[in-house]
């Protein structure tokens, strides 16, 4: 059945003239209010003198700077942590585990990847141990030696 089709029934077409004309007034909605912001703002501007205006325009700029800065920080923490966890051999899903740019300082991250990595570690293992188990896998520590320790072969060399 194609859309046509479907609108072709009067309470197909009813109901989606209700959805589209609730979308448009919730866009026309956030339009005016955007326009009203936007007007209340310009109005305060003009009130403004030249030097309050530029001193507003220095505060924004610096908030704008600021951001840059913070964005660049963060952005150069996750690469330094990504690299961390590559250097240490250590299993890329950490990264997924732990908020990179969050940090502020490459020490503490270190530590938190470290910590990451080793109960990542022992859960995987507890997990493989436990299902190993269940399967009926013996490790070696639950192997009987068939042989007693310190048996020789009496082999010779070959010269």
């Amino acid at each position: 059945m194609s859309f046509d089709e479907f609108l072709s029934n009067p309470e197909n077409q009813a109901e989606f003239d209700r959805r589209v004309n609730k979308s448009l007034d919730t866009a026309r909605k956030s339009w005016n209010e955007d326009n009203e912001k936007k007007k209340a703002e310009i109005e305060a501007n003009a009130k403004l003198t030249a030097e309050e205006r530029a001193k507003k325009q220095l505060a924004d700029i610096t908030k704008e700077r600021d951001d840059l800065k913070r964005t660049i920080s963060q952005r150069d923490m996750k690469e330094k942590g990504l690299n961390y966890i590559k250097s240490k051999g250590y299993n890329d899903m950490i990264s997924d585990l732990v908020d990179l740019s969050a940090y502020d300082d490459e020490d503490s991250m270190n530590k938190a990847i470290d910590n990451i990595n080793g109960k990542l570690s022992n859960a995987i293992n507890k997990g493989v141990n436990t299902k190993t188990r269940e399967v009926g896998y013996k490790t070696p520590e639950t192997v009987k030696p068939t042989q007693p320790k310190g048996f020789d072969f009496n082999f010779t060399s070959v010269k």
